[in-house]
């Protein structure tokens, strides 16, 4: 007599129907028993649409959950596990919801389907009402669960929650199943609420560049911190997260260290774009860590302030800094050590700054030469020509600042434009207008007679005239790497005699 052929499942998702409505089933339960040998916290099914995921967690479901039908293992694989289906078949509480039905096209909908959802499953486990090993605040807690005008903090840890009182009930570690968890996020992204398209370039310049052996990776924190910005302004610009989570003390302390000129050279490349080679000892311990310069670069590479490139050669590793975010970072340390500098050259800065009020622009250009050949600066690779412009402008305010007597404006709407920096004396009546301009091609006195005229035309003067200040002094003064000119137009009646 021809055996009975079984039935195909297709569109059959369910392990129970599938062994008592005679489907046919290809054994996954081995699947089981690598889970318990391998265990982790959390496991991640990534496999393609398809491919039986759903399946594979319905299978779990019977296997682990509470008073679960042990029938239906008969004479698969994992039936042959002894000891591993008395220890676990029918023994865990377990949560299993899916997020297929959270096809929503707006937030408000998606999220009245996920709280029917969750009450859908809190549901189940009625049983905790009765509970003797749950307090009158445990019940209150599941009751909230229930609730169909459940608020955005309850629904929020609604799983978390349900998983504390299972385990306090019941005495056991809850299995958590969550099948179809990216529907929410495709429905989302089809609908535009997370259309980072035009953001895709900031994304990658600001916060990408991570290697992990083979891989390149984004930094989740920075990526999910800005997606949070954009919900609310669609047009937010990147910025940095780190700073928020970290002190920057390693970088901080490389800054301090770099006293000598190698070091000081490296970090200035490393600002610039460029790969340095260093051994890498990644077994410090804390009593290590700032012993000596070198013992920095390995903090700086395992905290993640610099990643590989390439790949490394025993224990010397291609360094370099991974994204705009973290430079911007060393820049800003950069210019803090700066400043703490100038506190400790009050006679330096102080001519400097008695120079530029007598319109000796020489020897300013000295001066501030002086001070560009001793700090780290940015080299002109890797950032727009406004970036570079802007490093200068902050070591100039830096050595004003000194004078307690000075008013220093910086980028004040003046004339018809901003000017770069406006002094206001206020031991004499002069005021200082100055104009910085980064010398592209190292044409310092082309660039010094650009920001002149910029001052001139937009008449970055007036605010000063204004306020009565007859005796003006207007610098153009151009950069490029570690040198600068300097050039004058003085106002002041004396001058002009």
């Amino acid at each position: 007599m021809e055996a009975r052929k079984k039935k195909l499942p297709i569109g059959i998702e369910n392990f129970e129907e599938i062994r008592t409505k005679g489907f046919y089933y290809v054994d996954k339960t081995g699947l089981i028993k690598e889970l318990l040998e391998n265990w982790g916290k959390v496991t991640l099914f990534t496999r393609p649409r398809r491919f039986g995921k759903s399946l594979n967690m319905s299978m779990m479901k019977s296997f682990f959950e509470l008073g679960g039908r042990k029938e239906i293992f008969e004479g698969l694989e994992i039936s042959k596990e002894v000891s591993l289906c008395e220890e676990y078949m029918g023994k865990i509480p377990v949560i299993s919801i899916s997020l297929k039905g959270v096809d929503a096209g707006s937030f408000e909908t998606a999220r009245e389907l996920a709280v029917q959802i969750i009450n859908g499953e809190a549901r189940r486990f009625q049983c905790l009402l009765n509970s003797d090993r749950l307090t009158v605040y445990d019940k209150d807690a599941y009751t909230a669960l229930l609730r169909a005008d459940m608020s955005e903090a309850v629904l929020y840890g609604s799983l978390k929650v349900l998983s504390e009182l299972l385990e306090k009930h019941y005495g056991r570690k809850v299995i958590l199943l969550i099948d179809e968890y990216d529907v929410p996020l495709s429905k989302a992204f089809e609908q535009g609420y997370y259309d980072l398209s035009r953001n895709y370039e900031d994304v990658k310049e600001w916060y990408d560049g991570y290697r992990f052996g083979n891989v390149e990776v984004y930094c989740p924190w920075d990526v999910v911190n800005y997606c949070d910005e954009l919900r609310a302004d669609s047009n937010a610009l990147p910025q940095n997260y780190w700073s928020n989570t970290s002190s920057n003390e390693v970088v901080r302390k490389f800054i301090q260290g770099a006293d000598i000129g190698t070091t000081k050279n490296e970090i200035e490349r490393l600002v610039a774009g460029e790969v340095i080679k260093k051994e890498i000892h990644q077994e410090l311990t804390y009593k290590d860590m700032y012993n000596s310069i070198d013992n920095i670069w390995s903090i700086l590479f395992t905290t993640g302030y610099l990643t590989q490139r390439g790949k490394p050669e025993r224990k010397s590793f291609y360094l370099a800094i991974p994204n705009m975010e973290i430079r911007e970072i060393f820049i800003e340390q950069i210019m803090d050590f700066f400043k703490e500098n100038i506190k400790k050259n009050g006679d330096t800065v102080n001519a400097f700054c008695n120079a530029l009020q007598k319109g000796e622009a020489e020897e300013v250009e000295k001066r501030f030469s002086d001070y560009l050949r001793k700090t780290i600066s940015i080299r002109d690779t890797f950032v727009k020509k406004s970036k570079k412009e802007n490093f200068y402008h902050g070591i100039l305010l830096g050595l004003l600042g000194y004078k307690d007597t000075w008013i220093i404006s910086s980028n004040e709407e003046s004339g018809d434009g901003y000017s770069d920096i406006l002094v206001r004396s206020e031991d004499e009546e002069i005021g200082i207008v100055i104009e910085v301009k980064y010398a592209e091609n190292g044409k310092l006195e082309e660039a010094c007679q650009e920001a002149l005229q910029q001052i001139e035309r937009k008449g970055y003067q007036e605010e000063l005239q204004e306020e009565g200040i007859e005796h003006i002094l207007k610098y153009g003064i151009a950069c490029y790497k570690k040198r600068c000119k300097i050039m004058l137009v003085d106002d002041r009646p004396e001058a002009k005699k």
